[in-house]
C-alpha cells in the first residue's frame, strides 16, 4: 500500500476515534441512586447534555461540567418548583427564572443559588416587585406594584416584609412619604389626601398613632396625640377661623376641655 495513503488513513482513523472518546452518549446508575443520561467527554469527565434524575424525584437536564450543572440547564424539583437559566459549579447563577409551587415567579440575577443583583418577582395573588436583591432578599432600591393599584417605592432594609423608607403612590389618590413597615406606614411620615388634606406625624400599622399635626382641607388644625387614626390624648385643635382649643380627646371626640383662645 502506497505509504502517503496508509498514514491518510492513520490519521483519520485517529480523528474518528478522538470524536468517538469526546462525545458519545451513555446512561449511569451512581451508588447515591442517581442516575443519568447524555453526551460526555472522557477527559473532563462527563461534560455534555446531560439528564440526571436523582433519589428524591428531582431532575435536571442541562448543561454539564465535572459531575456538576454548568450552562444552562432546567431543573425540576419533585415538589413542583422549577428553575430555567443559568448555573455555575452546580448553583443558580447569571440570568434565571425560577417558578414557585404557589405560583410565584422570579426573574432575575442569581448567584451562588440565591437571587442577587436585579430582579422581578410576581405573586401569584397579584401584583409583583421589581428592584435590586441581596442574599435571596429584597434589599435596596426597589418597587412594589400592589394589585390594587398602589405603588410603593422604596430604599427597603427588608423587601420582604416590605420595609424601609420611601413613597407610597395611592390608586385613590395622594401620597405618603416616609417610614414603612410590613407594606404600611410606620414610624414618621407624612400622608396627603387627594382633598388638600395633610396628616405629618408618627404612624403605627397604617394608622395615625403617636403624635402629629393634621391640616384639614378647609384650613383647621389640630396639633396633639393620636391612637389609631382619631384625636386621643391632648391635643390643640385650631378651626378655621382661627378658634383655638385645648383638650382631652378620647376616640376622637373632646372629654374635657383645658382653655379656648
Amino acid at each position: 500500500m502506497n505509504t502517503k495513503l496508509t498514514l491518510a488513513l492513520l490519521v483519520i482513523a485517529l480523528s474518528v476515534n478522538q470524536i468517538v472518546l469526546a462525545q458519545k452518549v451513555r446512561s449511569s446508575n451512581y451508588s447515591n441512586g442517581n442516575v443519568n443520561t447524555g453526551e460526555y467527554n472522557r477527559r473532563t469527565r462527563q461534560s455534555g447534555f446531560f439528564t440526571m434524575i436523582y433519589p428524591n424525584g428531582d431532575i435536571y437536564k442541562g448543561d454539564w461540567e465535572m459531575r456538576k450543572p454548568q450552562g444552562k440547564g432546567v431543573y425540576r424539583f419533585a415538589t413542583g418548583e422549577r428553575y430555567e437559566g443559568y448555573w455555575e459549579k452546580g448553583k443558580f447563577a447569571g440570568k434565571g427564572t425560577f417558578y414557585y409551587v404557589n405560583g410565584d415567579i422570579y426573574e432575575g440575577d442569581w448567584v451562588m443559588g440565591k437571587q442577587q443583583g436585579k430582579g422581578i418577582y410576581r405573586y401569584a395573588m397579584g401584583g409583583r416587585y421589581e428592584g435590586n436583591w441581596e442574599d435571596g432578599k429584597m434589599v435596596g432600591e426597589g418597587t412594589f406594584y400592589y394589585a390594587n393599584g398602589d405603588v410603593l417605592s422604596a430604599e427597603f432594609t427588608d423587601g420582604d416584609n416590605q420595609t424601609g423608607r420611601g413613597t407610597f403612590t395611592f390608586a385613590k389618590g395622594g401620597t405618603y412619604v416616609g417610614d414603612v413597615m410590613n407594606g404600611m406606614p410606620e414610624g414618621e411620615g407624612t400622608r396627603v389626601w387627594p382633598n388638600g388634606a395633610t396628616y405629618t406625624g408618627q404612624w403605627k400599622e397604617g394608622m395615625m398613632s403617636g403624635h402629629g399635626e393634621y391640616t384639614f382641607a378647609n384650613g383647621a388644625r389640630y396639633v396633639g396625640a393620636w391612637q389609631e387614626g382619631k384625636f386621643h390624648g391632648e391635643g390643640t385643635y385650631t378651626d378655621s377661623e382661627g378658634h383655638v382649643t385645648n383638650a382631652i380627646y378620647e376616640k376622637g371626640k373632646a372629654v374635657k376641655e383645658l382653655g379656648t383662645k
